[in-house]
């Protein structure tokens, strides 16, 4: 059985250094993130703690702490509900620019908003959040726009309507549904135009209304 090769005996390419590299920026900017983190939320919890205990209610219209300077400033700014001690949003930026987690929450605790920013673009996966906790919008983010499925929901987590996305263009099949779960339209697109049949459905399932399109021109009936 041949023995494991030891990693200081791999060639180091070019392509491997680079990687090398943004990796450790990474580890770096995730590093002052937390440190950042924990220093502000201990710190903001006391005063909000003496604050609630001084006057009842406590309104906090931001603060937020930096690290470093020039381009590899790394910040955090963070919103409370007003005259409470609950949390709004909280937004990290690096040299002013949103790089990092994005989260927002209801004046009842619940999450709101809950995504990530590299550069000022949204990346990743987003969702929106009914106050009751249960998923409102789901969609994924490839440069500041939606790639794939994006999806919404009712409040008691019932799908609303569903769609594909391609460079941010709806492209693929589309669906709406009632809230009783019944489809209510179905049709497709293509490169953001209306393509092929559309079927609009009654609440009991009962077909309503059926229209073609060519290339989001409505088809003489």
């Amino acid at each position: 059985m041949n023995a494991a090769i030891r990693p200081e005996l791999v060639p180091a390419t070019p392509a491997a250094e680079n990687h090398e590299v943004r990796a450790t920026v990474v580890r770096e900017r995730r590093r002052r993130r937390s440190r950042l983190a924990l220093g502000l939320t201990t710190t903001m919890a006391a005063v909000l703690l003496t604050g609630a205990v001084v006057t009842g209610a406590l309104s906090v219209t931001g603060t937020g702490t930096c690290e470093g300077d020039g381009a590899e400033e790394v910040c955090v700014r963070r919103t409370w509900w007003p005259f409470t001690i609950q949390q709004r949003s909280e937004q990290w930026t690096l040299a002013g620019v949103a790089d990092g987690p994005r989260a927002e929450w209801h004046r009842n605790g619940a999450p709101w908003f809950t995504g990530e920013y590299v550069a000022g673009k949204r990346t990743g996966p987003w969702r929106e959040y009914w106050d009751n906790g249960v998923v409102r919008f789901s969609g994924t983010y490839v440069d500041d726009r939606i790639a794939g499925r994006e999806e919404w929901f009712f409040a008691d987590g019932t799908l609303e309507w569903t769609v594909e996305r391609r460079d941010g263009q709806r492209q693929g099949l589309e669906r709406w549904y009632w809230p009783n779960g019944v489809l209510r339209r179905e049709g497709r697109y293509d490169t953001g135009e209306k393509h092929g049949t559309f079927t609009t459905y009654s609440d009991d399932g009962r077909p309503a209304q059926v229209v073609e399109y060519d290339n989001g021109l409505q088809r003489p009936r």
